[in-house]
């Protein structure tokens, strides 16, 4: 399959998952969510669209031109999933270790894993300053009858 060719069908895999969304929001809004209050405008919402579509074609017509999806199911499935599949990329391509070392995503990572470590070495601690007997309701009835 060509990259022309998967261009479309990705086209239309995202206009489906586009289609699916605005049914719902008119639902839910019970008119047209542009003109509801707290809901996007109409240009945010064409625009949205214009780049979810963008996107599945893109990333579609990557994956034909270097023989990734060799079929209009394929493609289809890509112009769905774009979002989900460029998002997934993105991670992948980071480092193995997680976020780059210095970046905010990093000092946030291991403060919280510094955080867990603490939480953990405290629980620990507890457990092993806690005498056995005084954990097991049976040993402290055997105690109290001279058992």
């Amino acid at each position: 399959m060509g990259a022309f060719q998967a261009a479309l069908w990705g086209v239309i895999g995202g206009g489906v998952v586009e289609a699916l969304e605005h049914a719902a929001a008119i639902r839910r809004v019970g008119g047209w969510p542009w003109t509801k209050p707290g809901e996007p405008g109409l240009w945010p919402s064409l625009c949205a669209v214009i780049l979810r579509l963008a996107a599945g074609a893109g990333l579609a017509a990557a994956s034909g031109a270097t023989g990734q999806v060799a079929g209009a199911l394929g493609a289809f499935s890509l112009g769905v999933t774009a979002p989900l599949v460029v998002e997934k990329m993105f991670k992948g391509s980071q480092a193995p270790g997680g976020p780059a070392e210095g970046s905010a995503a990093s000092r946030v990572t291991t403060k919280k894993t510094a955080e867990k470590g603490t939480a953990l070495k405290k629980a620990a601690a507890k457990k092993a300053a806690t005498p056995p007997a005084a954990t097991n309701p049976s040993n402290r009835e055997e105690r109290a009858h001279g058992g």
